[in-house]
Order: C-alpha cells, then sequence, then structure tokens
C-alpha cells in the first residue's frame, strides 16, 4: 500500500479504537504504537488487502469514511478489539518501550491515561456544528412525513371537486435514511442518497410544469445542501455527536 492509504489506515485505526472500543484519543495513539499490534498488523492488513476487499477495489474507498460497519472491515475490527481488550495490561509495557525511544507518548504516565483535561480533546465547533446538522435533519425529515402522512389522511380538495391524495413514499424514504443515519449503518447512507437523488427528480419536474424564482431557488438549495449533507455523513459514517481533536 502507498505512504497515503497507511496513513489512512492508522487514522481508521484509530478512530475505530475510539469510536467503538471505548478509548480515549490519547489511548488510541498509545495502543497504536504497541510493537506487538504493529508486527501482527502487517499480516492481518496483507490478508485484509489480497483476501476481504473486492478486486481493484481502492482501500481509502473504506478508510477515507471510516466504513466500520462494512462487512470487508471485520478482520480489521475483530483484531482492533482484541487489543483494546487488553489495553489496560499491555499500557505500561508500551509506555516502556515508548520511553526506551524518545518518543512524546513516552510522558503519559502508566497509561492509565486519566488526562488532566479531557475535555481539551473535544473539537466544541464541528461539535456544536455536527449536532445542528442532526437535530436540523431530524426536523426536516419528520416534519415532512408528518405533512406527507396527513395529506393522506386528508386529501387536499381542489377547485374543481377533486381530490389530491399525496403517498408519502418519499418521507417514508427519508425516515428510513434518517434510522440508518443514526445508527451509523452503510445503508443508512445509501438511502440518504436514494432519498436526494428521489428529491432532486421530484423538483426538477416540479420546476418544468412551474417554472420560477421560486422552483429555481428550491432546486438550487437542495443540489447544495444535499450534496453537502451526503459527503458529511459520507466522511463521518452517519450522525456524530461529538467531534475529538
Amino acid at each position: 500500500m502507498t505512504d497515503k492509504v497507511n496513513i489512512n489506515f492508522i487514522r481508521y485505526c484509530r478512530a475505530f479504537l475510539e469510536e467503538r472500543c471505548g478509548l480515549t484519543s490519547l489511548e488510541a495513539k498509545i495502543l497504536i504504537c504497541d510493537p506487538e499490534l504493529g508486527s501482527q498488523m502487517d499480516e492481518v492488513k496483507q490478508k485484509w488487502v489480497w483476501e476481504d476487499l473486492p478486486s481493484a477495489a481502492d482501500p481509502d474507498d473504506f478508510l477515507v469514511p471510516k466504513l466500520f460497519d462494512a462487512p470487508e472491515m471485520k478482520r480489521i475490527n475483530d483484531f482492533l478489539a482484541q487489543f483494546a481488550k487488553e489495553y489496560s495490561i499491555r499500557a505500561p509495557r508500551i509506555i516502556d518501550y515508548l520511553q526506551s525511544i524518545g518518543h512524546p507518548l513516552g510522558n503519559s504516565g502508566n497509561g492509565n491515561v486519566i488526562e488532566k483535561n479531557k475535555n481539551s480533546e473535544i473539537n466544541y465547533g464541528k461539535t456544536l456544528l455536527g449536532v445542528f446538522i442532526n437535530i436540523a435533519l431530524t426536523f426536516w425529515l419528520f416534519l415532512f412525513f408528518v405533512l406527507e402522512l396527513n395529506e393522506f389522511i386528508n386529501p387536499i380538495q381542489n377547485s374543481d371537486g377533486s381530490f389530491t391524495q399525496t403517498v408519502p413514499l418519499l418521507s417514508t424514504l427519508g425516515i428510513a435514511a434518517w434510522l440508518g443515519l443514526l445508527l451509523r449503518k452503510n445503508w443508512g447512507i445509501f438511502l440518504f442518497q436514494g432519498y436526494l437523488l428521489f428529491t432532486i427528480l421530484y423538483q426538477s419536474v416540479d420546476l418544468f410544469s412551474n417554472f420560477g424564482l421560486a422552483t429555481i431557488t428550491q432546486l438550487s438549495l437542495t443540489l447544495i445542501i444535499g450534496i453537502s449533507l451526503f459527503f458529511y455523513f459520507k466522511r463521518n459514517a452517519g450522525f456524530i455527536w461529538v467531534v475529538k481533536k
């Protein structure tokens, strides 16, 4: 693997240890420096590349968005989880090793890592932004689901006396996508992508039938906000509530 892929691999490992194994940022950094983990990881990584990834697949497609729940990542995840369970036992030896080579993390005491200011590890700006995005999207999706459901139960009467009944298929897809994003599942990102595509398609049809500033603005905002949210959720593998530095 290239140096860039190796860097992304280390970032993936640290993120998995923090988000799925419960280690702090500092504990994850220390565990990654375990010489035993490093020597065994080389073999596990080779098997992962040759046996688990689809042929001609780019490892970064799984590492950069941190697809923890992808079946292709199970070998790596199981390996990391095993070492994470042994952290309290391994930490003192790792600290001794880091001190012997003059590594900055060698000054982390005995490795139990009760950080002096644990809150300093949290990026409050990005965390607040993430919480706002999660809450705003939740409100948006459920609002339209309720509105479409109400129009389905109580059809709108037209001027000619006929009724228009809305079937809440699109908003139901949005709720399913929301659940997947909340649970940080790959299918959540897939459904959210589908929800965006169908929304853009619906608004494009509306633009042709009701061409005007309002429909142009609506479609433009949907494209900009929707695409930005898709890549945001893909990068974070779903909803993220705490962003660490």
